[in-house]
């Protein structure tokens, strides 16, 4: 059943955690601790209590540095791991509990694209087969010239000559692999597109044609994006909302536009000044200190709190929850609720 009151919002995100374990022999948990054995298992805390919505049409941007759990994040949503913990919900009806034959009809409706375009294209398949499996999979009654013309419509579409087909991706530069990967996203018409840093293996010249490209298929087909990036120059120019994760919890989820004109985490505020600007006004760089935890053995109390300027014994013990602010902004961070931040 459908929850009607989530009849907007096509993807709920509730307290999802995923880990995922170090030892799994019963010898690889052996552990020496003060001369005696004692069994101990160790797991990578990758995601921790994720809760977020998205909206029909709107462009989601997670960002982070390297290890924050952005791309597991995508990974859970599309279905290629399995959360430990929370919920999934896509249009209403939860996703995370459902076996792989359930899943099937929500695969033609959710499609991902892949951060390396040399390894998501099987160098065996000329284009041409690529992009027609996934159409002859989802519309088996559709004919032999009906998946042809689509195929042909779709590469068209993404600027993809049709006289390609007969070549194998070798044969191609990164950015016309990452255009034939978005096509072959786009051949099943799917509404909700994970796109798992799409650009960040390809040249910066391509890399705002790809992008743009994206905005015009969101436009011209009402897509949805969840789109992964540690790029925050992308983010301004492609996102409608941002989150900000940080060992694999949030630190702040606002509109685009608050969040470059009224970062509040010290982290986001710590990202943003590593942006470069031509303006004289911006602030300077903020300079973390410290080194990330490991997520093998998460902080006690706030996971940025050893290389925080701001923090204090409460954020040494207690994990701050994410709070709204008057400008609608969610910010998880006892110094802002306590507003001791230097303005």
């Amino acid at each position: 059943m459908k929850d009607m009151a989530s009849d907007h919002k096509i993807l709920e995100l509730k307290n999802l955690e995923k880990r995922f374990e170090l030892d799994k022999g019963f010898l690889e948990t052996l552990k020496l601790r003060g001369g005696r054995l004692v069994r101990e298992k160790r797991e990578v805390h990758a995601v921790n209590n994720v809760s977020l919505s998205m909206e029909r049409g709107e462009a989601l941007c997670v960002v982070g540095e390297s290890g924050c759990g952005k791309s597991t994040v995508a990974r859970l949503v599309a279905g290629l791991l399995e959360p430990s913990a929370g919920e999934i919900h896509y249009d209403g009806e939860r996703i995370d509990n459902k076996s792989r034959h359930e899943m099937l009809g929500l695969r033609k409706k959710m499609q991902m694209i892949f951060q390396n375009p040399y390894a998501s294209l099987n160098p065996r398949m000329t284009i041409q087969q690529a992009l027609e499996e996934p159409v002859r999979y989802h519309n088996p009654g559709l004919g032999r010239s009906g998946v042809k013309d689509k195929v042909e419509a779709v590469m068209k579409s993404v600027g993809v000559d049709p006289s390609w087909a007969a070549r194998y991706p070798h044969e191609f530069s990164g950015g016309q692999r990452q255009r034939i990967a978005i096509a072959r996203a786009l051949t099943v018409d799917p509404e909700f597109v994970i796109a798992d840093e799409p650009i960040s293996a390809l040249d910066v010249s391509i890399q705002a044609q790809v992008l743009n490209l994206m905005l015009e298929a969101k436009d011209e087909r009402g897509l949805t994006y969840m789109f992964i990036t540690h790029d925050l120059s992308v983010v301004q120019h492609f996102g409608t909302r941002v989150v900000v994760l940080y060992l694999g919890s949030i630190c702040e989820l606002a509109d685009t536009a608050t969040l470059f004109e009224s970062p509040k985490h010290p982290y986001t505020k710590a990202l943003l000044s590593a942006v470069p600007q031509l303006q004289d006004d911006k602030p300077s760089h903020i300079r973390l200190k410290g080194e990330i935890p490991t997520p093998i053995n998460l902080p006690t109390g706030c996971p940025f709190h050893s290389r925080c300027a701001f923090a204090d014994k409460r954020c040494m013990v207690e994990k701050p929850r994410p709070m709204q602010q008057p400008d609608g902004s969610l910010v998880a961070c006892h110094a802002v609720e306590e507003d001791r931040l230097d303005t």
